[in-house]
């Protein structure tokens, strides 16, 4: 019986100590080590220090986007900047984001919320989280990116429990979500009992239950594909076929003709100039914004509860510069919704066309702003909006 005791006393302590350095270096070892599950889709992982483009990306306790990997202990901040990857600051080192220009010029207690793939839903639902852990804000500001129409037209979803997952995920139910939200932070325990042994229990339970039967019976094919809304056939431009579950897959809908990212009909960012609703099923472009609006009001009245100021941002992406206009529908929907809500609006439109205006060169623009072959802004882009929203503090 001791003998039986001591060695469930080892084992707790060896767990604990493999716990302990899964939850502190665990991710270095992953393929994917950037991300976490949370209730809002996906987060960074806290305690961050890897290489991301040649940079180091840092982030603390918290998962936040940071100059190192030190802890945040002051939950009173001046400033939260939420956004996607634009704010995030992909593949730039803090110092050289617009948020951490801003924070290094005005002293202000700065945070950087804002992660790759953000839209207006989880804009709402991760602030409301922070505000609920017992962070204090002054200003949240928001920067509204291209992207967050088909997102929430076409990616996002957000289940009667309010958890926020894409589309191709499902309903997940809440037991499950936040097994894998507690075990995200684990990242090498959590390949093992999730991509390890649960996908064996999934394989073993699909097989049981369809293969098995579809080998007892035959698809009715004019009822396979019977609920239209998920299942409807439609047809690329290639004549490939392919379901509306099938067509979620990210690479299909961000880039839906094959054009790449300078081309008219780029479907990540032609929504403020071309009507197409294919890539924006099931909501439409139309919905898109509808259910944007309606996430960034909730925020407003969420903060307005609080006395916390809400400001809001755009910007252009090189789809914009070339084919859309300085008026563009990105800013006259956030600009109009901005009235008698927002303390700042800010407007990066004008900053670009102005200098479409002095150059004559929309392609000189994008090279100078914008890293080479992709749509987020470079150093020299993030300066000229750290540059703009100075001009207001």
């Amino acid at each position: 019986m001791i003998k039986l005791f001591k060695i469930s006393l080892i084992l707790l302590f060896s767990l604990i100590i493999v716990a302990f350095l899964d939850f502190q270096i665990g991710y270095k070892f992953m393929k994917e080590p950037k991300y976490r599950i949370t209730k809002y889709d996906h987060d960074l992982r806290k305690n961050l220090k890897m290489y991301e483009r040649g940079n180091i990306l840092y982030t603390n306790n918290y998962g936040f986007k940071s100059r190192d990997s030190s802890k945040l202990k002051d939950k009173n901040i001046d400033i939260a900047f939420i956004g996607d990857s634009f704010t995030e600051g992909i593949a730039i080192e803090y110092e050289d984001t617009f948020v951490g220009i801003f924070e290094t010029e005005t002293k202000k207690k700065v945070i950087n919320l804002g992660v790759s793939s953000y839209s207006p839903s989880i804009y709402y639902e991760k602030i409301k989280f922070y505000l609920d852990k017992g962070f204090n804000f002054k200003e949240v500001i928001v920067f509204i990116d291209i992207s967050d129409i088909q997102d929430e037209a076409a990616y996002y979803i957000e289940d009667d429990k309010g958890y926020i997952h894409t589309r191709k995920v499902g309903s997940v139910s809440t037991l499950k979500r936040n097994l894998h939200i507690f075990l995200t932070d684990f990242p090498l325990i959590y390949s093992v009992i999730v991509k390890g042994i649960y996908s064996v229990i999934v394989k073993a339970k699909k097989f049981i239950t369809k293969d098995i039967k579809s080998l007892l019976a035959k698809h009715n094919n004019e009822n396979f594909f019977k609920e239209e809304n998920i299942y409807k056939r439609i047809k690329l431009s290639n004549n490939k076929k392919l379901s509306n579950f099938e067509r979620y897959n990210e690479v299909l809908i961000y880039d839906y003709y094959n054009v790449g990212i300078y081309g008219y009909k780029y479907s990540r960012s032609f929504w403020t100039y071309f009507e197409d609703d294919i890539p924006y099923k099931p909501l439409n472009i139309s919905g898109g914004i509808e259910r944007s609006l309606d996430k960034i009001d909730k925020l407003y009245n969420l903060l307005k509860s609080k006395n916390i100021k809400l400001s809001i941002g755009v910007y252009p992406w090189p789809g914009q510069i070339l084919y859309d206009e300085r008026n563009s529908k990105q800013v006259k929907i956030w600009n109009n919704f901005c009235k008698n809500r927002c303390h700042n609006f800010f407007n990066m439109f004008d900053f670009f066309f102005d200098q479409i205006e002095k150059t004559g060169d929309k392609n000189l623009i994008i090279e100078k702003y914008y890293f080479s072959g992709d749509v987020h802004f470079n150093e020299n882009g993030n300066k000229v909006v750290a540059e703009e929203i100075l001009k207001k503090y």
